[in-house]
Order: C-alpha cells, then sequence, then structure tokens
C-alpha cells in the first residue's frame, strides 16, 4: 500500500493562514480514509521573522489530534527550498520505510484537492511496476500547463497537449509543487541537489531521476497554481538574478550529463530573447543591466574552457 508524506514549505506565513496546509487538514478531516495513506505531514518551517516563526512553532500543536499529526521542522532560518525538502527527506530516512513511500511536495499556496490524493492511489499498483520516480498531476497557471512540460531541443521546456497522461515515455520536466516523489528515488540521486536552493530545483531534480532509469507518471487530475514570473514586471532584482544563475548552472549541469560541450548559440539566445527581449519590452532596465552581467560573468568564467564554447 502506497504511503504518502506531504511536506508543506513556509515562508514568513503563518501557518493557519496558509491555503495549501488549510486545505489538506480539510480534506483528511473530511476524508478519514485517507489517513491510512498517510505516513507523516511535515511542515517545513522556512520563515525568518521571528513573530511569525515563534507564532507557527507554537500554533502547530493545536492542529495535532488522535487522528492527525503533524511534523514540525524550523529554527527560524530561510534555508531555501532544497535544504528543507532534504531535512525532510533525513526525517523520513530514519524510519524503515517500504518502497512504496512517497514524499508530496508542496508550497504554502495550492488549493489541494481530494482528487489529487485519490487519483494517485487509484494508480499506485502500478508505479513499482514500471519504476515510477515521480507522479505529478497536471498544474495550470493563466490557462496554460505549466507541468508536465515536454523537453524539446536540450533546454527548452514545450507545453505539452491538454490530454497527457499515464506513463511518459519521452523525458519531461515540471514543478516540484504538488508532485509526488518515491523516496528511493530521491536516494539514488544522492538528494534535492543544494546547488540549486530555489529555480531549477525542480527541473534538475526530474532531470536527475529520469537519468537513474525512473519513469514519469502523469496524473489527469488538474490543478491551479500561480507562478511569480508569469507575472514577470512584478518579479524583484534579487529574485531574477537567482533565475538567471539557476537557468545558466542547470544548462551547464544537464551538458556534464550527456557529456556534449556546450554551444555558445544557447547562451547568445537566452541572452537575447529570455533575458534582453523580456526586460527591455518592460521596461526593467535595473533588471537588464544586472541581468546582463550574470551573462557576462558566466560566460566569462567558462570560456577558456572547450568543454562549454
Amino acid at each position: 500500500m502506497a504511503k504518502i508524506n506531504p511536506t508543506i514549505v513556509l515562508y514568513n506565513q503563518k501557518i493557519d493562514k496558509s491555503i495549501t496546509f488549510n486545505s489538506l487538514y480539510k480534506i483528511l478531516k473530511e476524508n478519514i480514509e485517507l489517513i491510512n495513506h498517510i505516513n507523516k505531514i511535515l511542515v517545513v518551517d522556512n520563515s525568518d521573522n521571528e513573530d511569525i516563526f515563534k507564532y507557527n512553532r507554537k500554533k502547530i500543536g493545536d492542529f495535532n489530534d488522535e487522528v492527525i499529526k503533524v511534523f514540525y521542522l524550523g529554527n527560524g532560518k530561510n534555508i531555501g527550498i532544497a535544504k528543507a525538502y532534504n531535512w525532510a527527506v533525513n526525517i523520513l530516512e530514519l524510519e524503515n520505510l517500504s518502497n512504496n513511500n512517497w514524499i508530496l511536495l508542496l508550497d504554502q499556496d495550492s488549493t489541494l484537492t481530494k482528487d489529487l490524493f485519490a487519483s494517485f492511489l487509484q494508480n499506485d499498483k502500478e508505479y513499482l511496476k514500471n519504476n515510477i520516480g515521480i507522479v505529478m498531476p497536471r498544474v495550470i497557471c493563466k490557462q496554460k500547463i505549466v507541468s508536465p512540460l515536454l523537453i524539446g531541443k536540450p533546454f527548452e521546456f514545450q507545453e505539452p497537449q491538454r490530454n497527457i497522461k499515464g506513463i511518459q515515455e519521452k523525458r519531461v520536466t515540471g514543478i516540484n509543487s504538488c508532485s509526488y516523489i518515491n523516496l528511493n528515488a530521491i536516494k539514488k540521486i544522492n538528494d534535492f541537489n543544494e546547488d540549486f536552493p530555489i529555480d531549477y530545483l525542480d527541473h534538475i531534480t526530474f532531470w536527475e531521476i529520469q537519468n537513474k532509469g525512473y519513469q514519469v507518471y502523469v496524473l489527469e487530475t488538474m490543478i491551479n497554481h500561480d507562478l511569480s514570473f508569469f507575472d514577470f514586471p512584478s518579479v524583484p532584482l534579487h529574485r531574477y538574478k537567482i533565475y538567471l544563475e539557476a537557468r545558466l548552472n542547470y544548462i551547464k549541469e544537464v551538458s556534464k550529463t550527456n557529456k556534449k560541450p556546450l554551444n555558445k548559440a544557447i547562451f547568445v539566445k537566452d541572452f537575447l530573447f529570455l533575458h534582453c527581449k523580456r526586460t527591455i519590452k518592460n521596461k526593467m532596465y535595473k533588471h537588464f543591466v544586472y541581468g546582463s552581467k550574470v551573462f557576462l560573468k558566466f560566460m566569462f568564467l567558462h570560456k577558456k574552457s572547450k568543454r562549454y564554447f
């Protein structure tokens, strides 16, 4: 029987204001049969606001009863998404868990549905038989599919047809939020890659797990989710820098795995269309200047390496 470990990462948000936590708690209260499939609920609190951190640490006890147990992890620091996930994974690895144990990755602002759990459990016999490492719903943002995405050219992600479902024959990627990942698959890749603390952690995780021979299974369940980069003009400068660095690091790491040299044209295309076009079109001139420095720094560091250019 499949066991689920829902893991919510909070950041400077009171736990009783988290849409994800509230919807998860409500689903489990109203569907007691699902409790048998829950191994542990973990909340990793990345809040560095002292008042919110203290509030959450104290408040968590109000949600524990004889049916639902919530395991709280937090130290008043923002350790990033990758380390937060690994903290949860390390706790779970202390148990003697079966091969059919899954961590359900959740952010703080997703509206969960019963179907996310029911559809996962309905197909659980197929997962071990077909070496499934990732099970994911179809995630929609502003009427576009943002997860899963097909990988076209090496570093380009493409929106699939809306009826994508079941075992995926081709390599896909997606977002972490609302994805189930088998704990054995995480062990195979030596935990979540902490070189990607926030952005592109999802893409590098999908890439690494599929490189280990695991497959991806897409559920018919639809989840609505808001992504900050869909409202590009509102992206803060520091977040944009993190995003660009993660994107370039992802390209570098995937190229190493493929054992193919990087073509300079890849970076030129990203520089012109992913960076210049978006920032200038939105009159984000500070982002343009700062982002250009990120590209130049990366290309300068690797220009002497034949592996890259």
